[in-house]
């Protein structure tokens, strides 16, 4: 039940397939308040992606929206969010959802989708100094294209993802690139990571670190064009949370020959924790969901990845009988960071508070 009713996950495209199977299994056996609820939010989604639909469709079709566009668009962003666990809604519901056809179908014909100037097959066969040198050159042209940076950026981390060993191998290359390039290759490692794809964590870290050293760095908006990151800070949470992922793996992770590196990068992450907290919403979020809510910002990531540090260089200890080995003794400078975290006691001293007592 607090999953269903979970407000975030609710209208999560990442979370849907999940939220479904649970939702066909458990939304019958909700309190008639608890269903009003869900089916409450289900049904203001859409107003808040509308300013921007209207306008993306005014451009694409050179007229404004009319009464029944609009309410075709609402239509199909609830149809989007309960497809898959129509079946348990109540019959009004899931008739209007079915004479809409099928999620995909709609996506194809109403969605505009942006397109990037390379393909797939592009990344996998060309070599990387040559999408290297593509990637700093290109920009989108000065009239209305559906060739976007974004969607140049996304082409980027899925090359990350299919072919990770040839990017991780030259991972450190590309830190010459534009924020939002780094970024979405950081986040393409990370999901091969996860999936405990073979990936080169020597040049992964020393991507890492690249981007810790740009991580103040200022950008020219005249360079900027639509869909860019206007800074380096998702770029230098993202690497964070490698850095995070490889920890986590423990043995099937980071090998620790690295371990003097990882050091080094754990110790610059507390370095670069910027003065204000650096998420959006952050009071509004960590009161529903406090975990997740500060480990988007980078004190949270810090303190986290320094947690990670102290367990992952002990893997192989064995806790016996007698009293717990203090693996943390070993390691004051870490002691010393995260002892500095707690000492804030302004509203920013909840975030280590709520990474350490998760730990």
């Amino acid at each position: 039940t607090a999953q269903l009713v979970d407000e975030v996950l609710i209208e999560q495209a990442w979370a849907n397939a999940e939220y479904s199977a649970l939702a066909r299994n458990w939304f019958p056996s909700l309190s008639e308040e608890e269903q009003s609820k869900i089916l409450r939010v289900i049904d203001a989604s859409p107003d808040k992606d509308l300013d921007w639909w209207m306008q993306r469709f005014e451009q694409e079709t050179k007229k404004p929206a009319g009464a029944e566009d609009i309410q075709r668009f609402k239509g199909n962003c609830i149809r989007n969010i309960c497809w898959k666990w129509r079946t348990v809604l109540p019959q009004d519901r899931r008739e209007a959802m079915e004479k809409l056809g099928d999620p995909d179908a709609w996506h194809h014909t109403f969605s505009l989708a942006d397109e990037s100037p390379l393909t797939e097959a592009d990344f996998s066969n060309k070599e990387i100094p040559e999408l290297i040198a593509i990637l700093k050159e290109w920009k989108p042209g000065p009239e209305p294209s559906r060739q976007t940076v974004t969607a140049l950026a996304q082409e980027v981390r899925t090359a990350a993802v299919e072919n990770h060993r040839k990017y991780s191998d030259a991972a450190e290359q590309f830190v010459s690139l534009k924020p939002i390039y780094v970024r979405r290759l950081l986040e393409g490692f990370q999901q091969s990571a996860s999936n405990l794809k073979d990936v080169n964590w020597g040049s992964l870290l020393k991507l890492i670190g690249a981007v810790y050293e740009r991580a103040g760095e200022s950008i020219d908006p005249t360079t900027l064009s639509p869909g860019d990151d206007e800074s380096w800070e998702w770029a230098r949470k993202a690497a964070s949370q490698l850095l995070a992922v490889g920890l986590r793996l423990g043995q099937r992770g980071i090998p620790l020959e690295h371990a003097e590196v990882v050091r080094e990068l754990v110790l610059a992450t507390f370095a670069i924790i910027p003065a204000v907290i650096d998420t959006h919403d952050f009071d509004t979020k960590f009161e529903k969901q406090p975990f997740s809510t500060a480990l988007e910002t980078s004190s949270g990531i810090a303190t986290e990845v320094g947690i990670l540090l102290v367990r992952w260089l002990n893997m192989d200890l064995k806790v016996t009988d007698g009293p717990r080995p203090a693996a943390i003794v070993a390691l004051p400078e870490i002691a010393r960071a995260l002892e500095s975290q707690l000492a804030d006691r302004t509203g920013a001293g909840r975030i280590p508070r709520a990474i350490m007592g998760r730990y």
